[in-house]
């Protein structure tokens, strides 16, 4: 018996040192708050939710659905204040609620798939408040911020595993008239790490907390 039991406890000793020996895969590193591409998202992510904080987005802690139309609305609306020089002024269409202007189709296929890993078919009918795309073109909501600039600050990007990150990002507008800044929001941005984006990352959900 005392034979028995010492050759258990030498072999599980001997198991032990062997695992001891694997080595443990090291988890990634979040990326930076200065990373190009998160600072892309999340500048691009904070105005959208501005423009529908505008035109009263709900104040409630919520999750963004992000369907094929608020997508589009999203990388329409980062193109038209981002990207001046791909509006195409000399085109637009009018609702009885809006207007809006036709945005460079390649320009926002290109910033759509940067942003969310995806492609866009542009063949497809889609229809947002804030965007449409029909007859193959992409138009965005006219306007702007007025006297203020919507701004925001990266608080933290943590590593959720398996090459995703949750990035806390405070919402916030600075008042030109004098210049001062106040957050108006918090917002939780999970992306996950691809080669499908030229940012490195695409964006895989948004939640918000404005007001």
């Amino acid at each position: 018996m005392k034979k028995h039991s010492k050759s258990l406890c030498l072999f599980l000793m001997a198991v032990t040192l062997c695992l001891s020996l694997v080595p443990v895969q090291a988890q990634a590193a979040a990326p930076k708050k200065t990373n190009a591409g998160i600072r892309k998202i999340c500048r691009t992510v904070n105005y959208y939710l501005y423009v529908d904080n505008q035109y009263g987005g709900s104040r409630t802690t919520r999750t963004i659905n992000l369907t094929p139309q608020r997508r589009v609305s999203i990388a329409a609306l980062g193109t038209y204040i981002f990207y001046n020089s791909k509006i195409q002024y000399n085109e637009t269409i009018s609702t009885k609620a809006h207007s809006y202007v036709r945005i460079n189709t390649s320009f926002v296929k290109k910033y759509y798939r940067n942003l969310f890993g995806k492609s866009l078919n542009v063949r497809k009918k889609l229809t947002d408040r804030y965007s449409k795309v029909q007859n193959g073109k992409v138009y965005s909501i006219m306007g702007d911020a007025g006297l203020e600039t919507p701004t925001y600050k990266i608080q933290s990007i943590r590593s959720l595993g398996k090459g995703k990150y949750r990035i806390t990002m405070k919402n916030r507008v600075r008042y030109d008239d004098d210049n001062t800044v106040s957050t108006v929001g918090t917002t939780w941005i999970t992306v996950k790490k691809t080669s499908k984006s030229s940012y490195g990352y695409a964006i895989q959900q948004i939640e918000t907390h404005m007001g």
